[in-house]
């Protein structure tokens, strides 16, 4: 676990643009919101070996996409609404200055008839706003390497029957016979 957070911080410190791929249930949005959490508790940020501390946005893609706006306005709107004009203003500058994460999440739920629109947006945002880290999210199989350029994939590995077990059992360390019945379950049933 702390091998992966050193991994992670190290991958993520280190690039302005990246995508995560993986199987499905691999653990991409799990990983966003991950990375979404430790930039915004102070605690979960110190238990990791990120460095730089940031401003995260979380966006599903699907519903960007559907929304038909441009990711800056997507962003903006419910601050808006919750504060005052004064909100544009802000986040184009911690934008501009490079102060904050867009976690993308899910760009192979996006519509393939949507994609190609979408893609644009994203490009054109990290035109306007090179100084800001984006990571999105996609499935391996959904993915081609020339969707997005300047974007430095890593992939997150399987994990193996045993790192599962460890996980279930920790996972359920106050019911260990639920956790023998889960992991019973999964080594049992081919199409897990």
């Amino acid at each position: 676990n702390r091998r992966l957070k050193w991994c992670s911080a190290k991958i993520i410190e280190g690039r302005k643009r990246i995508a995560v791929l993986g199987g499905p249930g691999a653990g991409k949005t799990t990983f966003l919101k991950f990375l979404a959490l430790s930039y915004s508790d102070k605690e979960t940020f110190a238990t990791t070996n990120l460095v730089n501390s940031l401003i995260p946005f979380f966006v599903a893609l699907p519903v960007l996409a559907r929304s038909n706006k441009e990711i800056f306005d997507f962003l903006l709107h419910p601050i808006k609404l919750k504060t005052n004009e004064y909100s544009n203003k802000y986040i184009k500058r911690i934008l501009t200055k490079g102060y904050a994460v867009i976690l993308l999440d899910s760009l192979d739920e996006v519509p393939i008839s949507q994609r190609t629109q979408l893609l644009e947006k994203i490009r054109s945002f990290c035109g306007i706003y090179p100084n800001t880290k984006v990571v999105i999210s996609c499935r391996t199989a959904d993915y081609q390497g020339d969707m997005l350029d300047a974007f430095n994939e890593i992939e997150i590995a399987k994990l193996s029957k045993p790192a599962v077990g460890k996980i279930i059992k920790a996972w359920f360390t106050e019911e260990p016979e639920r956790a023998k019945e889960l992991v019973s379950i999964i080594e049992n049933d081919t199409s897990i």
